[in-house]
Formats: structure tokens, C-alpha cells, sequence
């Protein structure tokens, strides 16, 4: 089967091409461009235009611009049809605070930090 990753990722494009690419935060997927191999990592985690998510293993946090995080068991809902977030406000909170670290440290690593 196919593996997940974001497949908006231009530089590692780039890269696989041979053309070189800068330094930045995340890690490359030219492997998975070259081989169709898993991506080694613990979560994914995505933010673009207010839209937000964080994805471990089979728990997915994905919250849509100006809304309210949802949850889904992918193991058990590939659809994403039946938010858990009002049944396990623990594992939102869990989800959460991986999602903030992460956005924190993406903001980091990229130079954008207010001084």
C-alpha cells in the first residue's frame, strides 16, 4: 500500500531530482518519492491557513479553521464520520498539547519566532 506523508512537499521534489534543496524544519520524503517507503516518525503533524491536525498511529486531532478540535480512531472510522472529542476529552487534550509543541517548534526551527 501506499504510504502516508504530505504530498505538497516541493523541495524534497526538488531534491529527488537532483537540483539540492536549503535546510529547513520537517524531515525529507525523497525516500518514499524513490522506494514507496514508510517515512520513519511518531505522529504527523500539519498546519496550513488556520486548518490544523496532529495524527498518532491511528488517533487523529483535526480541527478546521475558527472550529473546534475533532477526533477520530482511524483503526475504526477511516471516514472520519464519528467525532470522539466529547467522549475522550483526555486524549484531545493529550493530542493538543503534541500539536502545540510541535507548532511552537515548527515556528522555531523555520526562523519565524517574534523577537
Amino acid at each position: 500500500g501506499q504510504k502516508a506523508g504530505q504530498g505538497v512537499d516541493g523541495v524534497a521534489r526538488a531534491a529527488a531530482a537532483g537540483a539540492g534543496a536549503p535546510a529547513g524544519p520537517g524531515r525529507s520524503l525523497v525516500a518514499t518519492f524513490a522506494k514507496n517507503v514508510a517515512v520513519k516518525r511518531g505522529y504527523l503533524w500539519w498546519a496550513h491557513e488556520g486548518h490544523r491536525a496532529v495524527r498518532v498511529a491511528d488517533w487523529k486531532l483535526v480541527a478546521a479553521k475558527g472550529q473546534p478540535w475533532e477526533l477520530f480512531d482511524l483503526s475504526k472510522d477511516r471516514a472520519e464520520a464519528r467525532n470522539l472529542a466529547g467522549r475522550l476529552p483526555g486524549k484531545v487534550e493529550e493530542l493538543e498539547r503534541l500539536w502545540q509543541s510541535k507548532d511552537k517548534q515548527f515556528i522555531r526551527d523555520a526562523g519565524w519566532e517574534k523577537k
